[in-house]
């Protein structure tokens, strides 16, 4: 990288850094890679949309399969890539040929990514895509968790399926994997590997290096890696070109999504036609937790958003005692320029921080903050028809402290896509702190048309 471009680069992080919370930090493309195979080439593309009214910019980082992530050397970088204002825009250059591994992407918080597994013919013309997710901390598996990957087949070598593993941590990994087939015959079980720091492993023909020619459609393989990981697996065909990617499995025992059941819980009325989604009772005991993520996904478009619940301080984070400590993160999907609200405790300083980027982008200090051992309740409110956002912290139906902005007048409707509300700390993000002894209940969203 030049002088003049690593300049350019350094101040538009620099800008970046000042229009964007502290909280932010990089993503990641889990498969990015350039190889010819055969008649075909595959390549990770790189969509990248700016909302915002001026031109932005982001940074690429290149982090190779089996290296060490966390090492940082000249010339792994490149940029600043420019995204103009309003623009959507795809990179299909950005891989090297013969690479494969992960990009890291930084830059402006306000750009929204997405990926592709792209195959090209010998014309250049595009024969297969499937998306590839960009990873952030809300998609990682937690240490010692376990994933499973479905749909594994393979014929002769004409259609193969591949394992990819990407282990977040900044520390090694050791990882394990058990494969059955489609009967649930077991034909691999607990192999175990050690990964490098922030780094991925992809092991092309995964069925083929097991000496399997021919496997249904149907195998599949559960991996568990005791640091922050995630996993995938892509199947190809070297006849069609067709390529696919597979991300894990979703089942109703780890799912947090809420069913609509009426307007029982405490929080106010119900608003007419609002859609509303609850929790009574204690729904999250930090004894302890991390933080932890509620899926909302009521589908249609809304001019308001009414959040209500209760909590009880516990501890400050005894080893980040003035962090912060989350009350509740809601945001739209993954990207930061649609946070509607992000409450926090700073703790023994005494304070509290509200932080709205959706049509907004400020954030501001609140006095007085909360006190440990006692219990309170949020009310928030983000209203397109009033144009305002605004929450109060209460205690004993008493209002203790607040904050309202105005949100901006382009902005007509919500129409929910990943939406999530978060509650407790988050004992291993910079400046984030964890809430032992929290308590969460009584969670009343509304959706207002």
């Amino acid at each position: 990288m030049t002088r003049a471009i690593r300049n350019a680069a350094l101040a538009l992080l620099a800008a970046a850094a000042v229009a964007a919370p502290l909280v932010a930090g990089p993503i990641y493309l889990p498969l990015a890679l350039h190889e010819t195979d055969g008649a075909y080439v595959r390549n990770s593309d790189l969509w990248v949309t700016n909302p915002d009214a001026v031109t932005q910019g982001f940074v690429v980082r290149y982090i190779a399969a089996l290296a060490n992530g966390t090492t940082r050397t000249a010339g792994d970088e490149t940029g600043p890539y420019y995204v103009g204002a309003g623009e959507s825009k795809r990179f299909s250059s950005l891989v090297p040929d013969g690479f494969t591994g992960m990009l890291e992407i930084d830059g402006a918080a306000i750009l929204e990514f997405n990926g592709a597994l792209t195959v090209r013919n010998g014309q250049g013309t595009i024969v297969s895509e499937a998306e590839i997710p960009v990873l952030t901390q809300v998609d990682l598996a937690a240490a010692n968790t376990k994933l499973n990957l479905l749909a594994w087949r393979r014929s002769g070598t004409t259609t193969t399926t591949n394992l990819g593993i990407v282990n977040a941590g900044a520390a090694a990994a050791h990882c394990t994997i058990d494969v059955r087939l489609r009967d649930g015959l077991l034909v691999v079980q607990g192999v175990g590997f050690d990964l490098q720091p922030l780094t991925l492993v992809h092991f092309g023909d995964a069925l083929g290096a097991l000496g399997l020619t021919t496997v249904i459609e149907g195998a599949r393989a559960a991996v568990t890696c005791n640091q922050p990981f995630w996993a995938f697996s892509t199947t190809y065909s070297d006849q069609t070109g067709n390529a696919e990617l597979y991300e894990p499995t979703s089942s109703i025992g780890r799912s947090t999504l809420i069913k609509p059941v009426g307007s029982s819980t405490p929080g106010g009325p119900t608003e007419p036609g609002a859609r509303v989604y609850e929790l009574p009772g204690v729904f999250l005991n930090c004894n302890p937790c991390d933080h932890h993520k509620y899926n909302m996904n009521p589908g249609g478009t809304y001019t308001k958003i009414v959040l209500d619940f209760d909590f009880h301080v516990g501890r400050w984070d005894p080893h980040n005692s003035s962090g912060f400590h989350n009350i509740v993160w809601m945001q739209n999907g993954q990207s930061w320029g649609n946070l509607l609200a992000y409450i926090n405790s700073r703790g023994s300083r005494g304070n509290m921080v509200f932080q709205v980027n959706a049509g907004v982008g400020q954030e501001h200090t609140q006095n007085p903050g909360v006190q440990l051992g006692n219990d309170y309740h949020i009310h928030y409110e983000y209203d397109l028809n009033s144009h305002f956002v605004s929450y109060e912290l209460r205690q004993n139906g008493v209002r203790r402290t607040g904050a309202q902005y105005p949100i901006s007048r382009s902005i007509h409707e919500i129409r929910p896509g990943g939406f999530f509300a978060g509650f407790g700390g988050q004992s291993a993000a910079g400046p984030e702190a964890a809430t032992p002894g929290w308590t969460f209940s009584n969670l009343k969203v509304q959706f207002v048309p």
